[in-house]
Parts: structure tokens; sequence; C-alpha cells
């Protein structure tokens, strides 16, 4: 089983969309790879990416701190357990009985963070069309809600891709 560590440095990062970068590590503690977490950079755009290297890469657990309820949800969605623990350090032992190392799984959106900057896209039209004029926010509505379910507009009319 191949589990997916946001991390900034050497520690488990405080945000799982915020961290520098991702460590891979295989069912033994191995790392596999530590790459650049594509979410850091680029807003939605960045998260579709950092989803996609995951399934890539078949990543079936997620370990994080925290983590908002609305990424939360497209990782339960894409069928990834999500484990959360309380201490920036991590023990590979873990990995084998993660119960028994205080991990505790996250099965349900509402478990994450509200996402404050989640209610302010939506209201400003989702985050395809935030800072952009409406030739740019067409460009970029192809490349934001390509392979999203929810690239349906809102009853306003606005798009409300991005967001599950």
């Amino acid at each position: 089983m191949i589990t997916a560590i946001p991390m900034k440095s050497d520690r488990i990062s405080g945000h799982f969309t915020k961290a520098p970068e991702m460590l891979l590590l295989d069912s033994d503690g191995n790392t596999i790879e530590r790459f650049n977490n594509p979410a850091n950079e680029s807003g939605c755009d960045g998260k579709e990416k950092l989803l996609g290297l995951l399934a890539e890469k078949h990543v079936q657990r997620v370990v994080v701190r925290h983590i908002g309820e609305q990424m939360l949800a497209r990782l339960l969605n894409n069928n990834l357990a999500v484990f959360q623990v309380e201490s920036q350090r991590f023990v590979n032992d873990a990995l084998s009985n993660p119960e028994a190392y205080g991990m505790l799984p996250l099965t349900n959106a509402e478990q994450g963070r509200e996402s404050v900057n989640h209610t302010k896209k939506m209201a400003e039209g989702g985050c395809c069309r935030h800072g952009h004029d409406s030739q740019a926010a067409e460009e970029s509505r192809g490349s934001c809600c390509q392979g999203s379910s929810s690239g349906q507009q809102n009853t306003d009319g606005k798009h409300s891709c991005c967001h599950h």
C-alpha cells in the first residue's frame, strides 16, 4: 500500500494542500519518492494536478495533520484512506498499525476544516472565475473543470467547478 504524506522539511506539514512536498512511502515505510506539491503553487489547477499524481502513483492512503473539507471529500471520493495525526513527526511503523499509533481515520468530509476561502470563492463565482476576465475564465475553466463532475452552473449562472 502506497502512502502519501505532506511534508515541510523533515516534518509532516500542518496542512495538506499547503505542504511544499509530498512523500510517498511503501507499506514497509520505505521512501519511494518525494516531489514538489503542485497544489501549493496554483490553486484549483494545482489541486487537480495533485489528485492526478496521487492516482498515477497508485496512492491508496494519505496521512495528514489538517485538511479542508473540500479536499478531504475529493480524496474520499477517489477511494483513498485518509488518516489524521496530531504530531509533526511520523513513525514509519504506524503504517502497519495506524490506530495503535493514534492515527484517526477520516471517513467523512465534515471531519475536515471548513474553508473560509471556499465560501468566498463560491460567492464570487467559483475558483475558475475568481480574478479573471471572462475570456481568461473560459480558458481556465477548461483545465480547472477537466474531469470534474461539478463543472456545472449554479442557479445564478456562475460555474462551481473544482468544488464537490
